[in-house]
Order: C-alpha cells, then structure tokens, then sequence
C-alpha cells in the first residue's frame, strides 16, 4: 500500500560541480558524481560541454610524447617568441619552434623531461644529464651568455629567478643541494656562478626524499622533496618549519595567483609558503588516490590563472577505469570539473599569440602541441560528455519508491541517451529514452527502487551543450515497505 505522494522536485542548480568522496545523504544537491568533459563554472548553474583543443601548426613527431613545453618571450615586442617543444625520436631528443614546426636544437639524450627558465632576455634549458644551453634570441649558446654557462652546475633538473639570483637544484651528484648565483649585473644583465654564487643542503635527515620540484610565490622559493616541503626567503631555508607533504615532480607543482598548487598521492593542495591546506576533501580525493603508483612520474600541472588542470593517466571514477583524464579546479569557486580527453596531456604552458591574447597549451603523448579550450572538437575528434547524478533517495533511504515520469530542461542537445539504475554496478545502467529537444518528459514509466542514479550522455562536434535541469513531477509514491 502506498504511504505518500512527493511533491514535485526539481535539480536545476550544478554550481558545486562534482563531488566523488562523500556519502549520499552529505552531498550536495548542487552537485553530481560524475560530470565528465562538463563545465559547471561556465554559466553558473548549468552544466556545459567543454570547448575543444586545437593544434598548434601541425603534428611534430607520431606517437611520440611531449617532454617539455616553454613559451619563450623577450622584454621588448616580442618578436623572438618560441614555443619550444621538445620530443624524442626513439634515438636523441629534440627542442622544436612549435609555432612553425622547425627543429631549434638537436641530439638531446633521448626521452628526458625537459624543463626551461626565461630570465634577462634569456631562455635556459635543463635536463639533468647533458649540458645546459641557452637560447639567447637568436641562437642557442653553451658558454658564457646570461646564465654564466660555463660555471653554472652542470646536472641541474629545475631552475627559477627569486630576488635576482637564478636557483638550480636536481642535481644528480648532490641530490639535496640547492645552488644560486650571485645578483644578476645591470650593466651585463647576466648572473655570475662565481661571484656572490653560494649553496645550502636541504636536511637529508628528513625522510623526504630528493629534491623533486621548485615553485616562486610571493616571499619564497618552495622547494619540494617527494614527502617534504621547505621555503626559503632569500637567507634561510625554514628546516623547523618542515611540511610532510611534498610533490612526486616539478610537473605536479603549478602557480597562480601568488598561490603554489600541487597534487600527491594524498590529494591536492595549496599553498603561500605555510601549511599546505588540501582543497580536494570530499570531491576528487578518491579519483586521485586511483592513480598507479607508476603513472605518477607522469602527472602534468597547468594554469590559465583562473582554473588549475592536473593531468592523469588513469583513474577510476564510479567503479569504471577512465584514461586521460584532467581534473579542473576553479581557483575562485572551490570547485572541480572533470574532463577527458583523446591523448594523455604530458606538459602545459601558457602561450601569449601575436595577437597578444594569451591561451593555455598543451603537449600531449602523441606528438601534438595544443591549445585548450578553443573550438567543437579535440584536434577533430567529437567531445563525448556523460553526467551522472548524485544517488537520490528523495528523502527516504529505506522506503521503495516509484517513478512515472521525468522531465529534462537542455540546449543545443540533438540526441543524447538518458539511462537509470538503481544499483552502483557499470553494468547496471538500463536505457530509459533520449533528449533530442529542449524539453522532454519521459513518461509511461514506472521505475521502482530505494535509491536511484540517474546519467546523461551525448558527444557533440558542433558547439557547447547545456543541461538546465531534471525535472521529478508531482507524484513520485513512496510504499510503506520496500515490498510493492
């Protein structure tokens, strides 16, 4: 015997994005499980299908991985602007001009990541095995030039400019040491490794691990170990200070907005120079905690200085394996966007066109360079979107219920399947109708269960589509027992 009919319910708000690392009755009804390849920041409270990825020039090298990714500027007009692109083919790696697909330097040792500092009109690139160069606008150098080559330390990884000093660390022969030059000249806008140039170790005592990453924020340098973290103000490194989180490579670390962001197995943080608060709680901790332990050398971070993107391989998100996978988080909102994508995104840079507008690029595990969000497809391939609510018990998780009819509020939707289940099995799902019109109710239903899951998906090539809202009449029936 029916005990109630419920009022009508509507879901017409998905401002909270999407929240994987909570129980049912805690999670936000502004939110879903999963909203994959959907905005939920671009029009507050609709959901939209992402814009696309658009090649830059053309494929460099097939099936071959981006290693580094740098857009080098000069102080003046910048009319020495490169995009260099370094990529490996099988033998020795190469730095390319992705702007126009022309090979810039060549015979690197193969398959290693590649990293860059632009600093005095200057573009320093660094590996960890062969010699540093330097491209000094027009050609690359391996001696003298802004960065003092000749004295700089040779097996450097990472390198960045604080208070006019250049700081390198990585190195393979001291590991936990951290070198910078003296103050860059005026007069001959270089730095000296000779003058005023010194060292300092980073406590080998502390568990952390090698020195993994760099990252410049407002007062400090963060120098990251693989558990560790310490700042450092230009006189003293903080030992005491010492954080027991670190970054498993400079690729997982990113800044904006004066804020460092980066990501480990235990989730994703933030930080100005103090304790790193975690901002994934609740939301995508569970999907980066998927991640492989072997999968993590290749975690990529990127900013527009809006949205932080981290780049997986892959993860498992409701009981299914996704590869290529983006996790987008609002910096303003607090909010986080998952996204999927053709090729595994390796590196991310922004890029400032001739035009002067600036895009966040990106080199992907195929060879190509991109820029992301911009266009109907990703470098031609059709954007496939899915939602999946939230598990919705309409107030009662014990009590059966029944469903008659649905209502779906879109736009710019032309056939997309709408499907149920009532369990959380992949294999569960059962198709229930399609969305090829604005407004569409589903009726002459009769979907009975404790709890239900409801999931939207389409692909599109076309243009952006919207969900506005899943809409429950009046008349959902709740039985007095979970027998009907």
């Amino acid at each position: 015997m029916a005990e109630k009919s419920l009022k009508a319910i509507s879901y017409n708000n998905w401002s909270k994005g999407n929240w994987q690392s909570i129980s049912e009755s805690l999670a936000p009804k502004e939110s879903v499980k999963l909203g994959l390849n959907l905005d939920s920041d671009d029009i507050l409270g609709y959901l939209i299908s992402r814009k696309g990825t658009t090649l830059i020039n053309a494929q460099i090298i097939d099936a071959k991985p981006i290693l580094g990714l740098h857009n080098f500027r000069d102080s003046g007009a910048g009319a020495g602007s490169k995009l260099f692109t370094v990529v490996s083919d099988g033998t020795n790696s190469d730095i390319y001009d992705a702007l126009d697909g022309t090979k810039s330097l060549q015979d690197d040792t193969k398959d290693l990541k590649t990293r860059f500092l632009t600093y005095l009109d200057s573009c320093l690139r660094l590996n960890g095995t062969d010699e540093p160069k330097a491209w000094n606008g027009s050609a690359w150098v391996t001696t003298a030039g802004a960065f003092d080559l000749d004295n700089l330390p040779q097996t450097s990884k990472y390198a960045l400019e604080f208070r006019d000093r250049v700081y390198v660390a990585g190195r393979s022969d001291y590991p936990d040491r951290v070198d910078y030059s003296g103050i860059a000249s005026s007069t001959t806008r270089a730095v000296s490794w000779t003058s005023g140039n010194g060292f300092f170790n980073l406590e080998q005592e502390d568990g952390g691990g090698n020195i993994t990453g760099m990252a410049k924020v407002p007062g400090y340098i963060l120098f990251f170990k693989k558990r560790t973290m310490k700042r450092y103000d230009g006189s003293s490194a903080y030992p005491e200070d010492m954080v027991n989180q670190g970054a498993p490579s400079q690729e997982a670390i990113v800044v904006a907005k004066g804020i460092c962001f980066f990501v480990n197995e235990n989730g994703a943080w933030a930080t100005s120079g103090g304790d790193p608060k975690k901002i994934s709680t609740y939301t995508v901790d569970k999907v980066i905690k998927s991640l492989s332990a072997t999968n993590w050398a290749n975690v990529a971070s990127g900013t527009d200085e809006e949205h932080i993107f981290w780049s997986f391989a892959s993860v498992t998100m409701s009981g299914e394996t996704y590869t290529n996978v983006v996790l987008k988080y609002n910096i303003l909102q607090n909010t986080w966007d998952i996204r999927k994508y053709p090729t595994l995104h390796r590196v991310y840079a922004k890029y400032v066109d001739s035009d002067g507008a600036v895009f966040l690029t990106t080199g992907d595990d195929d060879g190509n360079v991109l820029k992301m969000d911009i266009g109907t497809t990703d470098n031609g391939s059709a954007i496939n979107w899915a939602l999946e609510t939230q598990d919705l018990y309409f107030g009662f998780r014990l009590f059966l219920k029944s469903i008659s009819q649905i209502g779906f509020i879109t736009e710019n939707i032309s056939k997309a399947s709408v499907m149920w289940r009532t369990s959380s099995k992949p294999e569960d799902w059962e198709s229930l109708g399609v969305i090829d019109k604005e407004e569409v109710m589903i009726d002459q239903i009769d979907l009975r269960g404790t709890k239900f899951q409801f999931k939207l998906k389409n692909e599109t090539d076309s243009g952006q589509e919207i969900i506005k809202s899943i809409e429950f009449p009046e008349g959902i029936v709740v039985y007095s027992s979970t027998q009907n």
